[in-house]
């Protein structure tokens, strides 16, 4: 992988999580395809997608509002807590490291 550019890279991770179609080939995860919209709608929803962009330094968003927004907040709030970003919850998210804000995610 060390001859890839970032693009392909990007284009091969996007199509594992189920993002992007893949025109030739298969890519099977938990014994199913990436072929049809179910197939992809499924990935998406089984893998985790944490593009790594920098949060703008004049953004507002904290860190709660990452948790909020979570499916299931309790069970967020809970594995933030687990992770040691849970005290984070009151910073803007400006402020923290790219670690401290994939935890969050």
């Amino acid at each position: 992988m060390s001859s890839w550019d970032g693009a392909t890279a990007t284009a091969l991770l996007r199509a594992l999580a189920g993002l992007n179609p893949v025109a030739g080939g298969q890519i099977t995860e938990g014994g199913r395809g990436s072929r049809t919209p179910a197939e992809r709608a499924w990935r998406a929803r089984a893998c985790a997608w944490l593009p790594r962009r920098p949060v703008p330094v004049r953004s507002q968003a904290r860190a709660a509002d990452v948790l909020a927004r979570s499916a299931h907040p309790a069970a967020a709030a809970f594995a933030a807590d687990l992770l040691g970003v849970a005290r984070l919850t009151g910073r803007s998210l400006h402020s923290l490291t790219p670690g401290e804000i994939q935890r969050l995610h």
